[in-house]
């Protein structure tokens, strides 16, 4: 084989029944993301979301302090929502009112997709007062492992952590 051969055999034209045309492959891809992404969303939808749904209902009972963030995507072939991050803000303190400026401040329990669609990152961030830093914790978990003992336990340690952090920095005037 030359490499005229070669170049030619590059450039040529495939016929209609090949299957490694630039199109099927992007079709396929296509496919496949839009699979994971469904997969993904379910995921968040019946593992992550009606325990966070159940913990900011006790916490609401109380009287005490949180928010829920949902962020989603909208699915390409279908426009239907998938979730891709819940993000769970909590402040131990039983205030009816929250500034904004002092999300900063909040304990954040972030559920969050890997780019790859395949994994969930679960990171906790407990800010602290003195001096200004914040701690973090960064956990991944297939989705196939997720269970809904796995999310409410995660949950159970961050509230406990966000609780024991409030206290441990306690200003003294």
């Amino acid at each position: 084989m030359t490499v005229r051969d070669a170049l030619q055999d590059l450039v040529s034209v495939p016929e209609k029944g090949d299957n490694n045309s630039p199109d099927a492959d992007g079709e396929k891809v296509k496919a496949e993301i839009e699979k994971l992404g469904v997969r993904l969303s379910r995921c968040f939808v019946e593992m992550v979301l009606p325990s966070v749904f159940a913990v900011e209902n006790d916490l609401n009972q109380m009287g005490f302090w949180n928010q829920v963030n949902i962020g989603q995507s909208t699915s390409l072939s279908s426009g239907k929502p998938n979730v891709r991050e819940v993000t769970f803000y909590f402040f131990p303190i039983k205030e009816p009112t929250f500034r904004p400026k002092a999300l900063e401040t909040v304990y954040r329990a972030v559920f969050r997709s890997t780019p790859d669609q395949r994994k969930i990152t679960f990171a906790l961030a407990f800010p602290k007062r003195i001096p200004p830093v914040t701690e973090a914790a960064e956990r991944t978990y297939p989705i196939e492992k997720i269970t809904k003992k796995l999310v409410d336990d995660l949950l159970e340690e961050f509230i406990k952590g966000a609780v024991d952090a409030y206290g441990s920095d306690r200003i003294l005037t």
